[in-house]
C-alpha cells in the first residue's frame, strides 16, 4: 500500500501523503477482479491487481476551495472496465468528489485520465497525477499566490518570461493539465534554474 511504500514518489508528495491522506475500507481482492472483469484483456487486469496493491483505499483530502471544488475523493476501484476506440481497454480507479459528466481511468498503459466520450490521457502515470495533487496543496503554504484569469493569464506568462527567461521543470508534475495554457511560453509547472524549494 502507497501509506506503506512511497518510493517513486518525490519528497513533496510524500510528505503530503503522510500528513493528509487515511486508509479506509478493504481492498478490492484479485480474485474478484478476474471473476468480474472476464472480458478485460490480461495487461489491464495486471495492472489493475497492481493499482490494488498500491492505492486502492486511499482517501484523498479536498483541493484547496480557492483552486477547484471537484475532482478525486479517493482511490477506490470497482469492477468496471470498458473499452473505447481508439484508446483500448481503461479501469475506473477512483469516485470523484461531487457529481461530473465525466470519469476517471487509467489504461493499459498506466495512463491516468478522463473518460467521457473520449479517452483525454492527463497524466502518464497515477504517481504523476499524485504529484500535481500534492502540489496544489504546497501552494497553500506559499506566502503569496496570485490567480488570473482570461487576459490577465497571458500578461503573467509574458511578465514572468521577461524577467525569468531560464527556467527548468519541476518533472513531477508532467500530465497536460499541468501546463495547458502554455502556448508559446514555458509551462507553469517550471522554476527558475537554481532557484527556488521544488520540494516544498
Amino acid at each position: 500500500m502507497i501509506l506503506d511504500d512511497s518510493s517513486g514518489l518525490s519528497p513533496r508528495a510524500q510528505q503530503f501523503l503522510r500528513q493528509h491522506c487515511t486508509v479506509s475500507g478493504p481492498s478490492t481482492s484479485a480474485e474478484y477482479l478476474r471473476e468480474h472483469c472476464a472480458e478485460a484483456p490480461e495487461p489491464l487486469l495486471e495492472r489493475m491487481i497492481a493499482f490494488i496493491a498500491r492505492w486502492d483505499g486511499l482517501d484523498l483530502p479536498a483541493l484547496p476551495s480557492d483552486f477547484y471544488d471537484g475532482g478525486v475523493s479517493g482511490f477506490s476501484i470497482d469492477a468496471r472496465v470498458q473499452h473505447l476506440d481508439g484508446a483500448g481497454w481503461l479501469f475506473d480507479p477512483c469516485s470523484a468528489r461531487v457529481s461530473v459528466a465525466y470519469g476517471y481511468g487509467i489504461d493499459e498503459q498506466d495512463r491516468f485520465g478522463l473518460v467521457y466520450d473520449d479517452w483525454v490521457p492527463t497524466h502518464p502515470s497515477v504517481e504523476a497525477w499524485f504529484e500535481s495533487y500534492a502540489l496544489i496543496h504546497a501552494t497553500q503554504q506559499m506566502r503569496r499566490v496570485a490567480t488570473f484569469t482570461g487576459r490577465r493569464v497571458l500578461e503573467a506568462v509574458e511578465a514572468t518570461a521577461e524577467v525569468v527567461s531560464n527556467l527548468v521543470p519541476i518533472p513531477e508534475a508532467s500530465g497536460i493539465t499541468d501546463s495547458w495554457w502554455q502556448g508559446r511560453w514555458r509551462p507553469a509547472r517550471y522554476l527558475p534554474r537554481g532557484g527556488g524549494d521544488v520540494s516544498a
